[in-house]
């Protein structure tokens, strides 16, 4: 669920996986990982969640 809603989100700000991950710092191979095993960690799921400017609830499938 959260993997679907990070694409469905990158696609929404128009942002490429390469992009988010730059702005992270991480390579783009972790963060593909990440959030194909759905283990992001809560730090980097929260500053992912300010970059696409989308609650974290909302990445995870909470609301």
């Amino acid at each position: 669920m959260m993997s679907k809603n990070i694409k469905h989100w990158l696609k929404i700000r128009n942002m490429t996986m390469q992009e988010l991950a730059d702005r992270l710092h991480v390579s783009v191979g972790t963060l593909s990982y990440w959030i194909n095993a759905e283990e992001i960690p809560s730090y980097v799921l929260k500053r992912i969640s300010e970059i696409l400017r989308v609650p974290v609830e909302n990445l995870v499938g909470v609301c």
